[in-house]
Parts: structure tokens; C-alpha cells; sequence
């Protein structure tokens, strides 16, 4: 059996894949527990494997078989700590209603909602930050404003 390369991040460089699978292979190793996806690069040549990180695998379970993903490893320093954080977005949106399980009747939901879940995220981790000092509410709203400042529309909408 052919060995597929692993699959390695660069920092806050967007990486485009498309998922083999409709869930993982998880099991554990001498290193611990791993999450195995099969996956295809962006150009649809190359087969890898992808072991993710816990977080990493968080937000890739919500995802299936086929699905066009952009993953993006960000890493920023918090002292003399390194913190990684995973930005995965969906690329291949064009999914009819009757297959997500829920009726979307406007393109936009999804982007909305997914938009706002990440705010609420990222909200999250500056409050943390700043040991519960920040209003985590006037922060998600600001970053979903900034987020969907118009970078939903298409050319002309």
C-alpha cells in the first residue's frame, strides 16, 4: 500500500483542500491520540494525510466528503508562548438546502451564521486575553460587522 505524504501547514498561509472522507480515523500512537483525514490538494492531484490537532479536528468534524475547505495554521506569541489557532472556511457553498437537513431559503444564512459563530470565537480567546476585562458582546459585534462588511456580496451585488 502507497504511503500519501502528510500534510504540513505553513503559518498564515491559506492552504486549499477537499475532504476523502465523511469523518476521520481516529486512534492513538506512540505520540498519543491522532484524527487521520484523507484529503486532496487544491488542484486535485495530490492525495495527503492531514493528522489534526484537537482544535483543528473541532471544526473539521462539521464537515463531509467533498467538501472544499481553506485552512489556515495562525500563530501568534503570548509572551514567551507560541499559541496556534485554525481558521477553516468552507469553499464549495453551492450545497442544495435538502442536503444540509436545514431550509435555507437566503444563499447569505450560512455565511452568517458562520461568520457570527467565529466572532463569538474570537471574542472569546481577546476576553481570555485580557482576564474577563473585555465585554465579549461588543467585541463579537464588532468583529461580525468588520467580517461582513460587504465581502459577502458578489461583483456588482
Amino acid at each position: 500500500m502507497e504511503q500519501k505524504p502528510k500534510l504540513e501547514f505553513l503559518v498564515n498561509t491559506p492552504t486549499r483542500i477537499r475532504l476523502q472522507n465523511d469523518k476521520s480515523k481516529d486512534g492513538s500512537s506512540q505520540y498519543g491520540a491522532y484524527h487521520l483525514y484523507n484529503i486532496v490538494n487544491g488542484d486535485g492531484s495530490t492525495e495527503y494525510s492531514l493528522f489534526a490537532a484537537d482544535e483543528l479536528h473541532n471544526q473539521l468534524k462539521k464537515f463531509k466528503r467533498d467538501d472544499e475547505l481553506q485552512i489556515t495554521k495562525l500563530a501568534a506569541s503570548r509572551g514567551s508562548k507560541i499559541v496556534v489557532t485554525w481558521e477553516v472556511k468552507k469553499l464549495n457553498e453551492n450545497v442544495p438546502a435538502e442536503t444540509t437537513g436545514t431550509n435555507i431559503t437566503n444563499p447569505n444564512e450560512e455565511f452568517f451564521y458562520t461568520a457570527m459563530e467565529k466572532s463569538f470565537e474570537d471574542a472569546l480567546k481577546i476576553q481570555n486575553r485580557f482576564n474577563g476585562m473585555a465585554n465579549v458582546n461588543q467585541i463579537a459585534i464588532t468583529l461580525f460587522i468588520q467580517r461582513t462588511k460587504g465581502n459577502h456580496l458578489s461583483a456588482g451585488g
